[in-house]
């Protein structure tokens, strides 16, 4: 945000001395003459020292406070270094020396690249034999345009790596260097905030602006994007000896608050799917999503009502659900947890992989916090859940396949018809 304006000659910028033409908006004292000026000034040593004019926080942040509209990602990479070596001058607390210490060989090795690509991985992809994928973008926190941070979804990697290795799948989650160097300039940035009883800046303001929500891209970003790329690597890979792609599955690993502030422990979104199809004016292959959510309810439904009946998933609440559209001609009606969003240039993972990359099939799961952790301590429950999805998925296919075959015997049928009444 530039400067509050203000009369001009009521005072002078304080970096320059020339005539001011507005203040800070957080302190309202600090005068400048341009948006250059001020972020000079902020960069130097006002964000140190820049405090509310009044006990209500504002509503901007530091980084809309020096700077106005979209960057170039190299400038908020500049801001962003200029931030994070900061930190040597203004923590000096015993913890906060360790995390520091513990993060300087962290941020040399991911600043290390040849050709443009990055030495050390940020994502990392696991390829197996079947036509599978498994992805868990929020494994660690992430930056989301225009809102605040994506929070960590705790255990999520640990679940997908462990139902691509069941399924003998494909599977690609953040690198565990890349997941520890977020979550210290996550901690850091909290005591950054605490330090400065800064009112004004958000949590993770100090997270690498390099690393974006892979689930939530704009269209016009994701060839370049890191993550698509790899998920369009691993689909490459599925290709027959001939080049043709047979069906092939996406499914996205999310986290979410246990019930009752989430309706269920588990939430199937095929929103991705669903809309895909109503997209493309095909009113079958809508059908065909929503049976496919119907078997892996079904599925999921035998497999977790015995760890509910045991008493080892709590609290007693319902136990899954399907997000979707309720019909074909809902074209913007976009339940919660559905996996898709509607109405602006924005795009889940699960919808890239249909729409995008070519996957045939795609869903978003919603693990209660409850649900993760049971499956990451019973290896026996995921393989059971692991193995629910994939017989989910045989039945989908066996009944695209058969309705496929019917439609073709009706077609041959009229053409009989046609061709004997001609």
């Amino acid at each position: 945000m530039a400067p509050t304006r203000r009369k001009a000659g009521a005072a002078r910028c304080v970096v320059c001395g020339r005539a001011a033409e507005g203040v800070c908006p957080i302190c309202q004292s600090a005068t400048y003459c341009s948006r250059s000026c001020q972020k000079l000034d902020w960069l130097e040593d006002h964000a140190t020292i820049c405090t509310p004019a009044s006990p209500e926080p504002p509503e901007t942040t530091p980084e809309e406070v020096v700077h106005e509209g979209p960057k170039p990602l190299s400038e908020l990479v500049q801001l962003w270094r200029v931030s994070v070596e900061k930190l040597w001058i203004e923590l000096q607390d015993e913890e906060d020396l360790e995390h520091l210490s513990e993060l300087a060989p962290l941020l040399t090795e991911a600043e290390e690249s040849r050709n443009g690509h990055w030495l050390v991985p940020r994502c990392e992809l696991s390829l197996g034999q079947r036509p599978i994928l498994v992805t868990a973008p929020h494994s660690m926190a992430l930056l989301r345009d225009g809102q605040a941070p994506h929070l960590v979804e705790g255990n999520t990697a640990e679940i997908a790596g462990g139902i691509a290795e069941y399924l003998g799948g494909s599977c690609l989650t953040w690198s565990l260097s890349e997941r520890r160097r977020t979550e210290l300039l996550w901690r850091l940035s909290k005591r950054v905030n605490q330090q400065r009883g800064a009112l004004d800046i958000r949590d993770g303001h100090l997270l690498d602006p390099r690393n974006r929500d892979p689930n939530f891209l704009a269209t016009g970003e994701l060839n370049q994007n890191l993550w698509f790329q790899q998920m369009s690597k691993a689909l490459q890979r599925m290709q027959t000896p001939d080049g043709r792609y047979l069906e092939t599955l996406h499914v996205d690993v999310h986290g979410c608050q246990d019930p009752p502030n989430t309706p269920s422990h588990l939430t199937i979104g095929l929103g991705a799917m669903c809309f895909h199809a109503i997209d493309l004016g095909d009113s079958e292959l809508f059908e065909w999503a929503l049976h496919f959510g119907d078997r892996l309810h079904d599925e999921f439904q035998q497999v977790l009502s015995k760890a509910s009946t045991s008493g080892r998933l709590r609290p007693r609440a319902l136990l899954v659900r399907v997000a979707a559209p309720p019909s074909a001609e809902a074209e913007d009606e976009c339940p919660r947890f559905s996996g898709a969003w509607r109405g602006m240039d924005r795009h889940t993972q699960s919808q890239q992989a249909v729409g995008f990359v070519g996957f045939s099939h795609s869903l978003q799961l919603e693990f209660s916090k409850a649900l993760r952790q049971l499956l990451v301590m019973d290896d026996a429950l995921l393989a059971r859940f692991a193995d629910a999805l994939r017989t989910a998925w045989a039945h989908a296919k066996q009944y695209q396949t058969k309705a496929e075959r019917m439609d073709e015997g009706q077609k041959a049928v009229k053409e009989e018809r046609m061709a004997a009444g001609g």
